[in-house]
């Protein structure tokens, strides 16, 4: 994050302190990491029983398709919290009883921001996501949720793909984890 930014993080904690509003502090936070990296739309995807679906939208204003209450089969939430893990190299570890769920909590407690363009293989490999973002973004980035467990994820998308630097990626991991928080 730049200095001449305010920190996402920073601002949704402070807007929750003073109003206790789940809703306006993740919008606030939302919104800065929107305008700090320069973003066409960041959207938040919670469980609500079996399924993903999206809880919280925020686009530049002439972004025109909108995501809002949009949800994934169980199926399709499934396969998409499944692609995350072969991420972490735990494909292997299926067979083995509770394995799973292990490799759930460790591919989600390293707070991972996954990037992702959306060239033919990705799109394909990635099929839930981007049948649920769009593929009009190049750059797709998403970061899981937890609060004593899964509770969804983060998505940033940007028209043009650019470079994230080490500091943006953690700027990303602060508000992940301030969001986790409080949702």
């Amino acid at each position: 994050m730049s200095d001449q930014h305010s920190d996402p993080s920073e601002l949704l904690n402070s807007t929750f302190e003073k109003t206790n509003n789940v809703s306006e502090s993740v919008g606030v936070g939302l919104n800065a990491i929107l305008e700090n990296l320069g973003l066409d739309r960041v959207f938040i995807c919670q469980i609500e029983d079996d399924r993903l679906k999206v809880s919280f939208e925020f686009t530049k204003s002439d972004f025109n398709e909108h995501l809002m209450n949009t949800e994934l089969t169980p199926q399709e939430s499934t396969e998409l919290i499944l692609q995350s893990m072969k991420l972490s190299n735990y494909e292997a570890l299926i067979d083995i009883p509770g394995a799973l769920e292990e490799a759930v909590r460790n591919s989600i407690e390293k707070d991972m921001v996954i990037e992702m363009t959306n060239d033919p293989n990705t799109v394909n490999d990635w099929h839930p996501y981007f049948k649920l973002a769009g593929t009009q973004c190049e750059q797709n980035m998403i970061i899981f949720l937890r609060n004593k467990g899964l509770i969804g994820f983060l998505s940033l998308q940007k028209t043009r793909s650019t470079r994230i630097t080490h500091a943006q990626r953690k700027g990303i991991e602060q508000l992940a984890n301030s969001v986790s928080q409080i949702l």
